[in-house]
């Protein structure tokens, strides 16, 4: 209650900037899609700048249009929303078979390409892989077919901002000895 108090005290101010720490925190999902309306409409029709501190990614991608990542007090980004998607947006792929493929697939994947990740099931395979370009999209392929795998789906893996968030902050606190590795 509290925070909803102080978030109409705020937002009721006629102020052409506003600052708001954690707004979403300790509100209801009801609460919280209405004040993302709110917050893109203030930003929208009445042209107000609004300044918000938070750790949840999902809220700043829904309601921001330009985000500045902090490590350990630096800045380590300052852009679009899209832009940084963009910018992190990899080639990397979920792919499902309808069975278990033969033994030395796996090992062929991970040998030619980068295997992100392997997950069986009694009977199908999920993995996530990533691939440089679309010579290595048609590679895997073909190594695919090769081993006689039957595919369901092969789609892509599109990158959230809690994905760029966690990409430059663990980046920015690396070693140059770690960075280069």
């Amino acid at each position: 209650m509290k925070q909803k108090v102080a978030l109409g005290s705020t937002l009721a101010r006629e102020t052409p900037v506003l600052f708001l720490d954690e707004p979403m925190l300790g509100l209801d999902v009801e609460t919280t899609r209405d004040l993302q309306t709110e917050l893109q409409r203030l930003a929208q029709e009445e042209d107000k700048t609004i300044v918000i501190t938070s750790h949840d990614m999902d809220i700043i991608e829904a309601v921001c249009d330009r985000v500045i990542v902090l490590s350990d007090g630096d800045i380590v980004a300052d852009d679009s929303v899209d832009n940084l998607l963009d910018v992190f947006q990899s080639q990397s792929y979920r792919v499902q078979l309808t069975e278990n493929p033969p033994a030395h697939l796996r090992e062929q994947l991970d040998t030619r390409f980068q295997l992100l990740d392997w997950r069986t099931d009694t009977d199908s395979v999920e993995f996530d892989i990533a691939l440089a370009g679309s010579e290595e999209f048609y590679e895997c392929v073909d190594v695919l077919r090769t081993a006689e795998a039957t595919v369901r789906s092969f789609t892509e893996i599109e990158p959230d901002l809690e994905d760029v968030f966690v990409e430059l902050t663990t980046a920015a606190s690396l070693s140059p000895e770690e960075a280069e590795s």
